[in-house]
């Protein structure tokens, strides 16, 4: 495919971003790094709440109740903002998410 037109002007057209040369491309791909990263973390922290819910499972819940928010948020954004994929996908792990919510009420102490 190479460079279209768009990707040239977002490499090639430079401002100053609180004292720093950037390009409109800096911006894109440092977002898309930067979301995956965060993705990345969100994943791990979750890993780990499964492993702490199964002896706690009460004391998890606010921290999985804030992530079903986090998600439902990050769907309607999809929605608004990107496309199908995304809102399916954060739909899912919301689903998944008050899935746990529920199933964590039930266990005993």
């Amino acid at each position: 495919m190479g460079d279209t037109e768009v990707l040239k002007e977002m490499k090639s057209f430079h401002f100053d971003a609180m004292g720093v040369s950037r390009t409109y491309w800096d911006f894109y791909v440092g977002f898309g790094l930067f979301i995956s990263v965060c993705l990345l973390l969100q994943a791990a922290v979750l890993w780990q709440l499964g492993s702490i819910a199964k002896e706690n499972a009460i004391q998890v819940r606010p921290l999985v109740g804030t992530f079903v928010l986090a998600y439902v948020g990050c769907a309607v954004l999809a929605w608004r903002f990107i496309f199908t994929i995304p809102v399916v996908f954060s739909v899912g792990i919301a689903v998944c998410l008050v899935a746990a919510l529920f199933t964590s009420r039930h266990v005993e102490r």
